[in-house]
């Protein structure tokens, strides 16, 4: 722990505010072994994958589904959709 001074000149407790370099060092080595995890997660995880990748969450999901729901329509194709709430399906699989 690392006293700093709040106002020039503290003399008492509640003048200075405390920091630990310990949790900033945390962060770091975290954030090194995020990055190598994500590096070495994008050979197994699939194009189709929508999330734990970086710029491919819900939103991205929401617009290829509705790019391909418009597009059958304007082909006038049939189109199927499932959707699998796999917390409720555990016992499924």
């Amino acid at each position: 722990m690392v006293p700093l001074e709040k106002k020039n000149n503290a003399v008492r407790c509640q003048g200075h505010r405390t920091i630990s370099p310990i949790s900033h060092m945390s962060k770091v080595l975290l954030k090194i072994l995020s990055t190598r995890i994500e590096t070495k997660a994008r050979d197994w995880i699939g194009e189709d994958q929508f999330g734990f990748k970086r710029g491919c969450g819900t939103r991205e999901a929401i617009t290829v589904l509705r790019f391909i729901s418009e597009r059958c329509l304007e082909f006038k194709q049939e189109l199927f959709l499932r959707f699998v709430d796999f917390e409720n399906a555990s016992g499924v699989f």
